[in-house]
């Protein structure tokens, strides 16, 4: 679930389920949308005696897709060239990422340091050596079927360290490497820094 202030003083609640699913929750969303808050009693407390002012909107079909991203007098950044399950909400951080990069590109053609074709080529490049690495972790993310020991250690480890979560969440969202913030010796020592921390 995310919950977050939208316009009108009103908050909104989104809400995930595994795609298999989709039909059981579609026959009866309210009594799934309030099962699923149920398992979140702080949510669920914060949230009673508020009203529904909209009417749901889901979605089942969210495509998932890498194109080529540029040719002869043309460019794609973002969705337009990759499109990930929106679950990581990275879909600006990518557009800015792949923006930033294509005009460098752009201006080494323009300029003679190399040739337009090879710029863009060393574009698309950097934009699957960037882009891929996060688009297969954040797909077995949105999967929601099962969420690995070593990822739930990991989250319960940031739980109490905001510090120590917005360097995960540098790292998840392009700010940082990931496979540097990732790497099992780090992890480990993130998890037993919170664990000894936790028994004190």
């Amino acid at each position: 679930m995310f919950v977050f202030p939208t316009n009108d003083a009103r908050t909104l609640v989104a809400t995930g389920w595994p795609h298999s699913e989709f039909e059981r929750v579609r026959r009866d969303i309210d009594t799934a949308s309030l099962a699923t808050l149920g398992a979140i009693p702080a949510l669920r407390e914060r949230l009673a005696g508020a009203s529904r002012t909209e009417r749901y909107y889901g979605m089942a079909d969210l495509p998932n897709f890498f194109c080529q991203p540029c040719g002869p007098g043309w460019v794609l950044v973002g969705d337009a060239g990759h499109h990930t399950d929106p679950l990581s909400a990275r879909g600006i951080s990518n557009a800015l990422a792949d923006a930033e990069r294509a005009a460098e590109a752009i201006a080494d053609g323009l300029t003679g340091n190399e040739t337009i074709e090879a710029a863009l080529a060393g574009y698309w490049r950097e934009r699957d050596a960037r882009a891929i690495p996060d688009h297969e972790l954040n797909m077995a993310e949105a999967q929601l079927e099962h969420v690995a020991p070593a990822a739930l250690a990991l989250r319960a480890a940031l739980r109490n360290d905001p510090e120590e979560a917005g360097r995960f969440y540098a790292a998840r969202f392009g700010v940082t490497p990931l496979h540097e913030y990732m790497a099992p010796e780090h992890l480990r020592s993130v998890v037993a820094r919170a664990t000894a921390v936790a028994a004190r």
